[in-house]
C-alpha cells in the first residue's frame, strides 16, 4: 500500500510538468494562428493569370462630340492583387452633344461651316492594376466572387477633326499624351468569366473646336471613359492558396 506522502509527492511533481506541457501546446497553437494565413484554401482568381476583356463604352464629359468606343483590355496578374496591362479603345461613332445641337441650331450657316470639332478616334494606355478589395456575396443560393480594382498608368488620345470649310491647324489633331487614372469592379460568373465595369480618366491637353484658320488654344482637362466588358481569364484552372 502506497503511503499518502508518496502519493502527494508524485502529484506535486506531475502537476507542474502537465502545466508546462499545456502552456507549450497553447504557445504552439498561438504561433500557428499568428503565422498562418487567416483564410486558407482561398481561390486566387487573378494570380498568375491573363485577362482579356473585349468591351464597349463611351466618353462622358465631351463638350461637342460624344464618342462611342469599342476596345480591348489585356492584363497579366503577378499576384492576386497586382497586375500589368495595356488597353485600347477605338472611336466607332461620334455623336453631337446637346450643346453642339444648340449651337448648330442658332448660328448662321456660314459661321457653322467654319467650325471644326474634335473627335476621339483612339484612347490607349499602359497601366498597373491594384485590387485592394475582393470577396464574395450570396445571390440566392449562388456564391459570387467580386473585386474592386484601381488603375494608374500613362497613355493618351488620338484626335481627329470633323472638318469645316477651313483646314484645321496641325496642333488641333494628332496624338495627345498624358496620364490615366481610374478604377472599376469585376463580378465573376465562373472560374474564368467575369463582367467588368471600368471608369478611366485620361488627362491630356487638347482642343475641342477650331473656328476657321484661327490658332486654337489647348486646354488641360479630364477626359472620362466608361467601358463595360466581359473578362476571360487564362489558364482556366483557378490557383488555390495553401
Amino acid at each position: 500500500m502506497k503511503r499518502p506522502g508518496t502519493l502527494l509527492a508524485v502529484i506535486g511533481v506531475a502537476l507542474p510538468i502537465l502545466a508546462m506541457a499545456g502552456a507549450a501546446e497553447a504557445q504552439v497553437k498561438r504561433a500557428s494562428l499568428e503565422e498562418g494565413a487567416p483564410v486558407r484554401r482561398k481561390l486566387l482568381y487573378r494570380s498568375s493569370r491573363f485577362e482579356l476583356m473585349p468591351a464597349f463604352g463611351m466618353t462622358l464629359n465631351d463638350t461637342f462630340k460624344r464618342n462611342m468606343m469599342v476596345g480591348v483590355d489585356a492584363n497579366y496578374y503577378l499576384t492576386n492583387e497586382f497586375g500589368l496591362g495595356a488597353s485600347g479603345a477605338f472611336g466607332a461613332v461620334a455623336l453631337n452633344t446637346d450643346l453642339l445641337d444648340q449651337i448648330q441650331g442658332t448660328v448662321d450657316a456660314e459661321t457653322n461651316n467654319q467650325l471644326s470639332y474634335a473627335t476621339t478616334t483612339l484612347l490607349a494606355d499602359l497601366h498597373v492594376s491594384y485590387v485592394p478589395i475582393f470577396g464574395k456575396f450570396a445571390l440566392g443560393r449562388t456564391i459570387i466572387d467580386y473585386d474592386i480594382h484601381l488603375i494608374g498608368g500613362f497613355g493618351g488620345a488620338l484626335i481627329a477633326a470633323e472638318q469645316g470649310s477651313a483646314a484645321p491647324d496641325p496642333s488641333f489633331t494628332g496624338f495627345k499624351p498624358g496620364a490615366v487614372i481610374g478604377g472599376g469592379a469585376r463580378v465573376f460568373f465562373g472560374d474564368s468569366v467575369a463582367i467588368t465595369l471600368d471608369l478611366k480618366d485620361y488627362l491630356y491637353s487638347a482642343v475641342d473646336v477650331q473656328e476657321g484658320e484661327a490658332q486654337p488654344e489647348s486646354e488641360f482637362r479630364d477626359n472620362l471613359l466608361v467601358m463595360l466588358g466581359v473578362s476571360f481569364f487564362f489558364p482556366g484552372e483557378v490557383p488555390v492558396s495553401r
